[in-house]
């Protein structure tokens, strides 16, 4: 067994570690002062919108990802996306539509009737999520601690990656 340390405590951080403990292995995370970036992320969990700009492999790998949150923290929702675009840009929904999957065109009112009469159709995406991502950060955090995880700032005691390779 090995000692990791896991470099920030955003969700990338909090994934791997979740992961090396999930494993069997004694992880460490070296915290920062400055609030993680992922404190501020959206949560959607979206691999068909993905598609749109994003290679097959994300779309691949990102259909795996409510399964993986549900299975670690409470609070993802399977309500799916839906993408609307205003009338002087349907042309672009259309765009959005050729270069996605598993969406169905939608009357947008019918999922949020609060949208009646601003739009006139919309893409829905039914096997898409989302999570609040600072409720996951400290489901996780909070399972990693039970798990008896440190969380410190300073040097890393154990094997890390600063970007420019694994260090000892």
């Amino acid at each position: 067994m090995s000692r990791w340390s896991v470099i920030g405590s955003g969700v990338a951080g909090l994934c791997v570690a979740t992961l090396l403990a999930e494993q069997g292995e004694t992880p460490e995370v070296i915290v920062s002062d400055e609030t993680p970036a992922s404190h501020w992320a959206g949560g959607m969990l979206a691999p068909f919108c993905e598609g749109e700009s994003a290679p097959e492999q994300v779309i691949e790998l990102g259909q795996r990802a409510a399964g993986w949150w549900a299975q670690r923290v409470d609070g993802v929702a399977r309500q799916g996306t839906l993408v609307v675009a205003a009338p002087r840009d349907a042309a672009e929904l259309t765009r959005f539509a050729r270069m996605t999957r598993q969406h169905q065109w939608r009357d947008p009112a019918q999922l949020e009737p609060e949208l009646a009469g601003r739009f006139a159709r919309g893409l829905f995406f039914p096997d898409e999520a989302h999570l609040n991502p600072r409720d996951a950060m400290r489901q996780l955090r909070a399972s990693l601690e039970a798990r008896g995880v440190v969380f410190h700032r300073g040097k890393p005691g154990g094997t890390f990656s600063d970007g420019r390779g694994i260090h000892a």
